[in-house]
């Protein structure tokens, strides 16, 4: 039996435009065996996620392992294999989907239960996005990622001087 998807998401806002996101971090821990966890940046549709990705010519979307996830919280980052762009001053979702999720298998993921974000707010659906639940009152952590993702293999070696100096 296919349950439907269980969809969480926050709506945020940048003060600049950027065209060089590629990932996001998130607080998240697991109970059981759930499934993986599908990210997407969205445009926003009345309040709602819209369906539709933040830079349709680079869809913006990742995927966190479930294997990657562990039992105490912790910051997980997840890169997408495209560069987008997004607006200044234009409302966007981050979309979570997990799927293999029940009472004794599911993810927590970290939110601010005081709304500190002014700028935006989080929301449910547990139909696969077909309904919405708004929830202004908390807030989902999380984090964009800009510049590129990381190339592996790379290191910088840092030498320090120090000369003493007496007056």
């Amino acid at each position: 039996i296919n349950a439907p998807e269980k969809y969480r998401a926050q709506s945020f806002e940048i003060p600049y435009a950027d065209e060089t996101f590629q990932g996001i971090s998130i607080p998240v821990n697991k109970t059981g065996t759930p499934g993986n966890i599908t990210w997407r940046i969205e445009t926003d549709n009345n309040g709602e996620p819209s369906g539709i990705y933040a830079d349709p010519s680079a869809p913006s979307e990742g995927t966190i392992a479930a294997a990657d996830v562990g039992a105490i919280t912790a910051w997980i980052t997840s890169y997408s294999t495209n560069l987008w762009q997004l607006k200044a001053n234009t409302r966007y979702w981050l979309v979570l989907r997990t799927a293999g999720t029940s009472g004794a298998n599911y993810y927590s993921f970290g939110y601010d239960r005081g709304d500190g974000y002014a700028k935006g707010f989080y929301s449910a659906s547990n139909d696969s996005g077909g309904t919405w639940t708004p929830d202004s009152a908390n807030d989902f952590y999380f984090q964009l990622r800009f510049g590129g993702k990381p190339q592996s293999g790379v290191s910088v070696n840092l030498t320090v001087k120090y000369n003493k100096t007496y007056l």
